[in-house]
């Protein structure tokens, strides 16, 4: 008990000795508004959209009644509930974006837990039924990472914020 009570007190007590107080708040007018989150910006967004720059990590969540309704009822369920909390608490901050970066770097940390429900579908796959969703999604996600290696080449995006999306889009198909 003496370290769990110990550490704490060093660290406030070098607190008061560096800035004059126990507890530092650094981020002074910044916060969460969990009354008016981002939550489909988070998701959508060309600003850093989760799912604009890692459409496949949308699969768990286009997929996920079929999956409930299988075997994996409290994998699914925890791994839902985990997920949408983390969305709806990090789509709260009031720089929903997270700033100029592609895609949502704060959803690095739960990867993992998008991973679960990949490894459920391709396990309940029917490939003979559906053999032709796979690569047409592959198809999709590789063409998503051509488009934006190729918008980043070209300095399509080095704004922000990001204005020039839509020609950026369809640049490589020579649309204006």
């Amino acid at each position: 008990m003496l370290p769990v009570l110990l550490m704490p007190a060093i660290l406030f007590g070098l607190y008061k000795t560096a800035v004059g107080h126990y507890f530092v708040y650094s981020y002074d007018q910044e916060g969460f508004d969990f009354l008016h989150p981002h939550f489909w910006q988070f998701l959508m967004h060309y600003d850093n959209g989760l799912f604009s720059y890692m459409p496949l990590l949308a699969m768990p969540f286009l997929f996920i009644f079929a999956w409930y309704r299988k075997d994996n009822k409290t994998i699914v369920l925890g791994v839902a509930i985990t997920l949408l909390i983390t969305i709806y608490v990090q789509s709260s901050w009031w720089c929903w974006y997270y700033g100029y970066s592609f895609g949502a770097r704060t959803m690095l940390d739960f990867l993992p837990l998008f991973g679960i429900p990949l490894a459920i579908s391709i396990k309940n796959a029917n490939l003979k039924k559906h053999f032709y969703l796979l690569p047409v999604y592959v198809l999709c996600c590789v063409c998503t990472l051509i488009l934006y290696q190729q918008k980043s080449a070209n300095h399509m995006m080095s704004s922000y914020p990001i204005k020039d999306y839509w020609p950026a889009l369809g640049s490589p198909f020579g649309l204006k």
